[in-house]
């Protein structure tokens, strides 16, 4: 449908190869050792025998990576509009995705402005709305992986689908807040985030962490280093960005810069903010 990404099911999601899939890995692996190190921890990777393992230990805690990448959901209402979008040639559109008061995703167009006629391309901006379920999914399937140990820690790599750290944590305080009890062993969330506004995804990370204050296991070490970067850096609003390209086959096409005029942030956060879901989500 476009050029780089490809549809799984109910998505569309960026065409990744296996080169940059195992330098993505490796890169999680060594940023996690350099994460136990800043909180002066020994922490071990642990062999994977099969899916009910940790991916890493510290003592008795366990470590559990994830990561969230962004993502467009398919619904018929977002595959007619972003279809018929992509026959326009010669226009730019930019587009807002979010999760609306229904709790179902949806796209408002926020602009648009001209480009090579020999192509179309879509400039979407997603609210972390949109990824509340994904993230709910995540924690479920990492959690229920049956350790036996009475402690664990879940890490979500978000520079795959970079949000800046102020929203990050709302939404992920507000699930724990609800949703936090049937999660009795999970001391927290550390969120991964990009160290600098331009950083890829293999880019220096940031973290911080949030507490599960429905959390019954034992007191340790390890929580209480975790206490230690709760604060979340101040940074401008990002939200993920993704560029939908279609060209007129074997027709050159220019890209430079499509999504430079977007709509600031601020008047993009206008049409809809997530306090709003916060208290209409079921989780």
């Amino acid at each position: 449908m476009f050029e780089g990404w490809d549809i799984h099911q109910d998505e569309i999601v960026r065409r990744v190869n296996l080169v940059t899939q195992r330098e993505s890995e490796k890169n999680i692996e060594n940023d996690m050792f350099k994460f136990f190190s800043l909180l002066k921890l020994n922490g071990t990777k642990v062999s994977r025998t099969n899916s009910k393992v940790p991916d890493y230990q510290v003592n008795d805690v366990d470590f559990k990576v994830t990561a969230i990448h962004t993502y467009i959901p398919r619904t018929s209402k977002i595959e007619k509009a972003l279809g018929e979008m992509s026959k326009i040639f010669g226009k730019c559109h930019h587009i807002y995705m979010f999760l609306d008061p229904d709790l179902q995703p949806d796209i408002r167009i926020v602009g648009t402005e001209d480009c090579d006629k020999n192509g179309s391309i879509i400039c979407l901006r997603q609210d972390i709305t949109l990824y509340y379920l994904k993230i709910i999914n995540k924690i479920n399937e990492k959690y229920l992986q049956n350790t036996k140990s009475p402690s664990q820690v879940i890490m979500l790599d978000f520079r795959g689908a970079p949000f800046d750290s102020v929203t990050l944590k709302k939404g992920i305080l507000s699930l724990l807040t609800k949703r936090g009890y049937d999660y009795t062993s999970l001391i927290g969330i550390v969120a991964v985030v990009p160290k600098n506004i331009d950083s890829g995804i293999f880019g220096p990370p940031a973290y911080f962490f949030v507490e599960n204050i429905h959390y019954k296991g034992p007191d340790n070490k390890v929580k209480q280093r975790l206490l230690e970067i709760t604060k979340v850096q101040t940074s401008v609003s990002i939200m993920p960005l993704a560029i939908l390209i279609t060209k007129k086959s074997s027709k050159p096409f220019s890209v430079q810069n499509p999504c430079i005029n977007l709509p600031s942030l601020d008047e993009i956060r206008k049409i809809v903010t997530p306090e709003i879901i916060y208290e209409k989500f079921s989780y």
